[in-house]
């Protein structure tokens, strides 16, 4: 799970409309997130007992924070990412790849929730029935039609 764009959409304080479904700037220290606590929390709680989530932001260590903001009591590992300059493409992808393929079983379903995918990630997700890539645009962040389709992979 990404943070930027995904759970805090980019441009969110300059729209309205986001502002109207819930969405609210909110901050712990100097870090601060446009997020829509009822939202989230509903989507955490009806699917947590099903998947483990990790992080996949940029934020490393400090994604929990999030958690935090929204008055959830526990943290979640993150992916190490690493940029690698030489690679194109989506730059989490070979961080991504390593983390799946050490740390889960075939049998495992995996839900790659990102904006900014591009076509060799796609690629990968879509060598596996066992993937699913979710690209939220990054002004909106994840909707309940995102999170429906996650759901009902997931389970």
């Amino acid at each position: 799970m990404d943070i930027d764009g995904v759970l805090n959409p980019f441009y969110a304080r300059q729209n309205p409309e986001l502002q109207e479904q819930g969405f609210t700037f909110l901050q712990k220290g100097k870090e601060g997130f446009f997020l829509n606590p009822q939202m989230h929390i509903k989507w955490f709680n009806k699917i947590g007992e099903h998947v483990t989530f990790i992080w996949g932001s940029n934020w490393g260590e400090e994604s929990n924070l999030v958690l935090e903001l929204l008055s959830i009591d526990q943290t979640w590992l993150h992916i190490p990412l690493v940029f690698e300059e030489t690679y194109t493409g989506t730059w989490k992808l070979p961080s991504i790849r390593e983390w799946v393929n050490t740390h889960t079983t075939t049998e495992d379903k995996i839900v790659w929730v990102d904006d900014e995918l591009q076509a060799d990630a796609f690629l990968w997700g879509n060598q596996n029935p066992q993937y699913l890539l979710i690209q939220p645009q990054k002004e909106v962040g994840l909707t309940e039609k995102d999170f429906e389709k996650i759901f009902k992979f997931i389970i």
